[in-house]
């Protein structure tokens, strides 16, 4: 999980770039502040965060079903 302003097919090539495996784009939304946003669900949802580093890369990956993580999102969206 993780925000960004560029286009959403421009950061899966940049990660792809940087850490040198492919991912895939479940969900996207356009939001205002999305930075604000990404901290309000990571510090919401760390519970969740994969054990390990706890920078670079792996502070984006989360063990949480998509669809119920998607409506956790919206909700913290509608919320802003």
């Amino acid at each position: 999980f993780g925000a960004t302003t560029m286009p959403p097919w421009r950061r899966e090539a940049t990660y792809r770039s940087k850490y040198g495996y492919a991912i895939n784009i479940f969900w996207s939304s356009e939001i205002e502040k999305p930075f604000s946003v990404e901290k309000t669900v990571h510090d919401a949802i760390k519970k969740y965060r994969v054990k390990g580093l706890t920078r670079g890369d792996s502070t984006e990956w989360y063990k949480i079903d998509c669809d119920e993580f998607v409506s956790f999102v919206r909700a913290i969206i509608e919320a802003k």
